[in-house]
């Protein structure tokens, strides 16, 4: 695991995983991913603020830094501040891939590693995939076993690359298990073996066996001669390993004066009555000597030849309007005024986010008909899903939501009118994309309105308590994008805290859709 390309990443998750962990954050600014020097950490340093009693402003992925004159730094912390937003939505597999294409960590791993930048950059995917282990909430746990290999310095075989196919390798015997080539050739095996040491182990009884003062113990030479055996033996394993290795050609050296206790002797390959290897079919010529052709190339069919590949590889957009993306469409959608409650909705307890999970896992299996719309049911289930939620938050000190008034909120939401109606033809958690020119977009839509296979609306469960205009004029962007996806007639943003419902779109028109016909006479 010590390898640069472990370190860098190990200190990106750091600092993301932990935004009071400055001395991450300190090594990544410093490091080769952004590359900054002290002058500049300096200089940035100075811009945020006034040292007060000799200490110098905060510096994290907290801070403010729209105001820095250093365009890269700002753009680069910028970016971080982003993904570590990000670390709250997705898997850790998933960050460190978008985190790998932001800060652009392959081209930079490709020119520090220049003699070995193939198996460098092939390293850094077998991280991606250790990583796929780990669920959302896992990326503290995942940067505590980086941490723990880096500093016990765990063996892990490096990666191979594609690009070393035709190109030899020199590979121990213990690091080629699994692997296979073409062509094997064992070399170095008139190498005697280590002198054995002055101290025997037995592992049978866990004992130890060595002279004392001239006087050998009546045990050593028993002890002696069974780790003896079983050296011969691992020789011997060793020994297939390496024969299996090869997949089309194994080519044994011929040591005939090699001594006894060298490598070659292991095995008894002097009585293997093994064929010559013939040399005379390899043509002879391996390399082709051509000459050098003259670069008939202008700047005129450069460009043109430029132009041809960046058409071949539009740039891409995703969007997620479900994720309040920073470069989403302004709103534009026009609201009808908020109904007037009788009977304000008492204040929440517990964390938004962590309210907002459990109605919506609540509504997915009402909708799934795994539970049933009681406030027995509805709390008993709530009270399982916060204990599985207090879990990932372990040391944390959260307030969670109250399983009781979730269970309220759940009860009289499917108890509105139009939710009741619709309540039949709900598909719930529907993953929902479209692709626009060079904008992709992807989403999950909280419940699909759907009659005989076609969809015709949406509805978008919100747990906001006092949402301001602005925040449902963005909730109706997104949804009329969803509506758009799954050309749907009509939807609606159903607030759950307050119950009111806003319809987007011909309401009337789905709910005629979603009445049968009356029976021709």
């Amino acid at each position: 695991m010590r390898r640069p390309e472990t370190l860098d990443v190990l200190t990106l998750l750091r600092a993301l995983s932990d935004a009071t962990d400055k001395l991450a954050f300190g090594a990544l600014l410093r490091g080769p991913i952004i590359g900054l020097s002290d002058a500049e950490l300096l200089d940035i340093v100075n811009e945020l603020g006034e040292w007060k009693d000799g200490r110098p402003p905060d510096l994290s992925l907290l801070t403010d830094v729209s105001g820095l004159s250093n365009d890269y730094a700002k753009s680069a912390i910028e970016t971080l501040q982003q993904l570590r937003r990000r670390s709250f939505a997705v898997p850790p597999a998933q960050l460190l891939s978008e985190a790998i294409e932001a800060l652009l960590i392959r081209p930079i791993l490709a020119a520090r590693h220049v003699s070995r930048n193939a198996r460098a950059i092939i390293n850094l995917d077998a991280l991606v995939e250790m990583a796929r282990r780990y669920s959302v909430f896992g990326l503290s746990s995942l940067v505590e076993e980086l941490q723990q290999q880096w500093e016990r310095g765990a063996t892990v075989q490096e990666a191979r690359s594609d690009s070393v196919e035709e190109a030899v390798q020199i590979v121990t015997m213990h690091n080629s298990k699994g692997l296979e080539w073409p062509i094997v050739i064992p070399i170095g095996t008139a190498t005697n073996f280590r002198q054995p040491s002055k101290f025997v182990h037995q592992p049978g009884d866990n004992t130890l066996h060595w002279v004392v003062g001239g006087v050998a113990p009546a045990s050593l030479d028993a002890a002696r001669k069974e780790e003896a055996r079983q050296q011969a033996l691992e020789r011997q394993r060793m020994w297939y390993v390496v024969c299996t290795r090869a997949r089309d050609l194994l080519i044994v050296p011929n040591l005939p004066t090699s001594r006894a206790a060298s490598w070659y002797r292991a095995v008894r390959l002097d009585k293997l009555e093994l064929p010559e290897v013939n040399l005379d079919l390899l043509p002879n010529e391996v390399v082709e000597d051509r000459p050098a052709e003259a670069n008939l190339q202008t700047a005129e069919k450069f460009a043109e030849e430029a132009a041809i590949v960046a058409a071949s590889a539009p740039e891409l957009r995703w969007r997620q309007p479900s994720l309040h993306d920073a470069d989403r469409a302004p709103a534009v959608i026009d609201l009808p005024p908020s109904s007037e409650l009788t009977d304000p909705a008492p204040p929440p307890i517990g964390a938004g986010p962590l309210r907002g999970t459990l109605l919506h896992k609540l509504a997915e299996e009402v909708i799934t008909d795994e539970l049933t719309v009681t406030p027995e049911a509805l709390t008993v289930r709530a009270g399982e899903l916060l204990t599985q939620l207090r879990s990932q938050f372990l040391g944390q000190e959260i307030e969670f939501p109250d399983p009781a008034q979730a269970a309220t909120l759940i009860r009289d939401t499917f108890a509105i009118e139009d939710v009741a109606t619709l309540l039949p033809f709900l598909e719930a958690e529907v993953p929902v994309w479209n692709a626009d020119g060079g904008i992709l977009l992807a989403g999950r839509v909280d419940a699909l309105i759907v009659r005989e296979g076609r969809v015709l609306g949406v509805l978008d469960w919100k747990s906001d308590v006092n949402p301001s205009p602005k925040v449902k004029s963005d909730y109706a962007v997104q949804l009329d994008e969803y509506m758009s996806v799954t050309g749907a007639i009509a939807g609606a943003l159903v607030f759950m805290t307050s119950g009111e419902l806003i319809w987007i779109g011909d309401r009337e028109e789905l709910l005629a859709q979603l009445t049968p016909a009356p029976p021709a006479i």
